[in-house]
């Protein structure tokens, strides 16, 4: 009777197996792109510096009209939120070195993506914070001042990468999907779907469509097999708004992790966190051949 039971227990465990992987394998395949056939990047350095004092990791990227902003989280704080001491980290675009233009800390809570505002002169950061339980968060910081202004705690989504449009409102990335928000962050019931499986970092928006940033750090992924990346490749999404097929684009550098990316004068700009032996330092490039995303 025993043996019998262990049997059909070991059966039924191989029919769900089987029954699952299929499904991750028809799910994964909606969105499939080969290595093949990703379009390569040049990157070019602009920056190379080592993280400040305290901080862990840089989080997200926004270009200010004269200066890089890079949102940073505290070294050794939990991933998913409870930083209350993140540090803005500006380098003057120009002369390419930091300034003191920023406060000493900020409350950003994990740091999930960050956008220039053009038509309030702010940024936009997107964050959680564990606060009575995980609070999600967009944190205003004068782009002039860079002062914070009262944040708005939002618990009907969470976000992991904001952009904004030039329509004054925003688009964000949560629950696996595009989100498009008004000018108070009200959604507007537009959306673009995109199961994609993966670590998306951070978004950016530009010429009518959404870029993802994206680490392949998960190596276990069926995705990532499906599409033969390896593990700690870079890869950005192109989701064009009016619809069409997804596009990819790839950063083959295992040395760096892409943390985010913006657009500026017609370039597109990634931030990257050292790993390994280069830990301790964060980098700032240029896409060279920026033309082949923004087209």
């Amino acid at each position: 009777m025993k043996k019998w039971l262990l049997g059909m227990t070991l059966f039924a465990g191989l029919l769900l197996g089987v029954l699952y992987f299929g499904y991750a394998e028809r799910m994964a395949g909606k969105d499939f792109i080969s290595v093949e056939n990703m379009t390569p990047l040049e990157l070019e350095l602009v920056y190379q510096g080592l993280k400040p004092d305290g901080v862990g990791s840089v989080q997200s990227m926004a270009i200010l009209p004269d200066a890089f902003a890079i949102a940073a989280r505290p070294r050794g704080s939990a991933r998913q939120g409870g930083e209350t001491n993140n540090q803005l980290i500006l380098i003057d675009r120009e002369t390419l070195m930091p300034t003191n233009d920023a406060q000493e800390s900020y409350e950003l809570g994990h740091a999930n993506g960050m956008t220039y505002d053009k038509k309030r002169n702010r940024l936009i950061v997107v964050g959680i914070r564990d606060e009575d339980g995980i609070k999600k968060m967009v944190a205003r910081i004068d782009a002039r001042t860079f002062r914070e202004e009262p944040q708005l705690m939002l618990d009907d989504f969470g976000a992991s990468g904001i952009a904004s449009l030039p329509d004054g409102g925003y688009v964000i990335r949560s629950a696996g999907k595009m989100s498009f928000l008004d000018e108070d962050f009200v959604p507007t019931g537009e959306t673009l779907n995109f199961c994609s499986g993966l670590t998306v970092q951070d978004i950016a928006y530009t010429n009518g469509a959404v870029f993802l940033a994206d680490w392949t750090r998960r190596d276990w992924s069926l995705k990532i097999r499906k599409m033969g990346l390896k593990n700690n490749q870079n890869v950005i999404y192109r989701l064009r708004r009016d619809g069409g097929e997804v596009e990819a684009f790839l950063i083959d550098e295992p040395r760096l992790e892409l943390e985010s990316l913006d657009f500026a004068d017609d370039e597109c700009y990634v931030l990257m966190n050292g790993i390994g032996a280069k830990q301790d330092w964060f980098f700032i490039y240029r896409v060279k051949n920026s033309e082949t995303l923004i087209k």
